[in-house]
């Protein structure tokens, strides 16, 4: 296609569940439309490990140029969607200005949403935006200064309450922004107790087993000195205060949903594991094991399957066959965990599918139509139609996209965006049961366990009162008799 009829390219980000097909048709997009396919996979960064993150063959590297693949050491655990942000948008920049079609495709959601939205924090914003409240501060001459705010640093490293205002905080700060190194190691309530302290606004919104949300929380205030939830609060005015995130980064984008009727999917997935084994997922599994997991434990560091490549799906689920010694890995025990590893790694396979469609519903559907990509939904269910239902639409809209026309082809409606607020709530009931927002609490005070959960405790608290009104009944006897002697 001539250079000269690419004036128009937009973003092109190909999305849906793991399995449906969206690597084949990113592919067929860059072949026909001079495109460069940019992988948005947070486990495909690493060097090596090529089955279990299901990499993209040489072959088909050769047929299009493929970024963002095989340039990050395994061991290395501290690459970030901040990091791939950084290195992305250049690199699109780059393919726009020589005109070569950008081809997002990836698992990774807040990869791609890093990308298509602006709502990770640069200091540039930052610093502008702590100047504006330092502004703020000094301008205020009839109200009482607050005391300095203390900050909490539980971990090994420092266990001390600290001034904001003192020397020592600059220390405290480089923690806290280097919060990571230490941070999954400490209790996790720790550590949403010191983002309580430092950004309560963030707290109310983050769970707290969300630990990489959390992390990145007391991250952007140990670089910046302001709360995350502050500078995400600035970003949102640009597109309104009912934005999930901050503005649409490139207003000329669209998503091609690659969808799969779910039973078609599961066994989709379900065959593609038989595969991996068969292609040696195990050996590959027990030599990076060996390699470097092994190490870790050397050096008396747990196994973390929060950290870098172990995040992969595959490294947890045949953990404990992995270091099994090598003569059990035959025995009827050994096959029998071997098995259960299979099917644990299935499982959790098509849940992780289930996933991503739901970010898409979610995240991306649900969005003001003014800050949304157009998605066009293409079905990959039957293999046999996928030129006429996959690859012949998805070139059609994208031909129309890029001559500036209205693609015949409509996108999918956007739903209305979501009214269900954060609002923090502890069910005591219910062993301390916390939920975030005023749906799903909603939801859970009329399940069928909480109401269960309030016939036991009224039966408990009627049994307590029952025994206390006969001990006293029993007291009173005893006094009586006792009087009476």
């Amino acid at each position: 296609m001539a250079a000269s009829s690419l004036r128009r390219l937009p973003i092109v980000v190909v999305a849906g569940a793991t399995g449906a097909g969206k690597s084949k048709l990113a592919l067929e997009l860059g072949r026909i439309f001079s495109g460069e396919i940019i992988s948005a996979d947070s486990m495909q960064i690493y060097k090596g490990l090529d089955i279990i993150t299901n990499k993209v063959t040489k072959e088909e590297k050769e047929e299009c140029p493929h970024h963002l693949i095989d340039f990050v050491s395994p061991i290395h655990t501290k690459y970030t969607v901040a990091d791939f942000q950084s290195t992305c948008i250049p690199l699109i920049d780059r393919l726009l200005k020589e005109q070569k079609l950008p081809v997002i495709v990836g698992g990774t959601n807040y990869y791609i949403e890093a990308l298509l939205w602006k709502f990770l924090i640069k200091s540039e914003e930052a610093n502008q935006i702590k100047s504006l409240s330092d502004d703020d501060d000094d301008d205020d001459d009839y109200t009482e200064p607050n005391p300095p705010k203390k900050i909490r640093i539980s971990s090994t490293k420092d266990n001390s309450l600290v001034d904001e205002n003192s020397e020592k905080n600059v220390k405290n700060r480089e923690q806290l922004a280097d919060i990571r190194s230490w941070g999954y190691h400490a209790e996790v309530q720790s550590l949403h107790d010191q983002l309580k302290e430092v950004d309560p606004a963030s707290a109310q919104k983050i769970h707290p087993n969300d630990q990489r949300k959390i992390i990145r929380a007391l991250e952007v205030f140990g670089k910046h000195g302001v709360p995350m939830s502050q500078i995400l609060g600035e970003q949102h005015k640009e597109v309104g205060v009912s934005a999930m995130s901050g503005p649409l980064r490139y207003p000329n984008s669209c998503i091609f949903w690659v969808q799969c009727e779910q039973e078609v999917l599961d066994k989709r997935l379900n065959d593609r594991v038989d595969k991996m084994i068969e292609q040696g997922l195990v050996a590959e599994l027990l030599q990076f094991h060996k390699d470097f997991n092994e190490s870790r434990i050397g050096e008396g560091k747990n196994t973390d399957y929060t950290l870098g490549i172990f995040q992969s799906i595959g490294f947890k689920e045949f953990h404990n066959y992995l270091i099994l010694p090598e003569e059990e890995r035959n025995t009827e025990e050994g096959q029998k965990l071997f098995k259960e590893c299979v099917e644990n790694l299935k499982r959790r396979t098509r849940r992780y599918a289930k996933k991503q469609v739901r970010w898409l519903k979610n995240r991306v559907l649900k969005r003001a139509a003014e800050n949304t990509p157009s998605v066009y939904a293409v079905d990959a269910t039957d293999p046999s139609k996928w030129y006429e239902a996959v690859h012949q639409p998805a070139v059609k809209i994208l031909c129309s996209l890029i001559k500036g026309e209205v693609p015949e082809i409509k996108p999918i409606e956007l739903t209305k965006e979501s009214k269900n607020k954060h609002q923090y709530n502890v069910c005591e009931i219910c062993d301390g049961l916390i939920i975030m927002t005023e749906n799903e609490w909603q939801m859970h005070i009329k399940s069928r366990k909480h109401k269960k959960n309030c016939s036991r405790k009224k039966a408990l608290e009627a049994l307590k009162t029952e025994n206390l009104i006969k001990e006293n009944v029993s007291e009173n006897d005893n006094l009586s008799q006792n009087l009476a002697k």
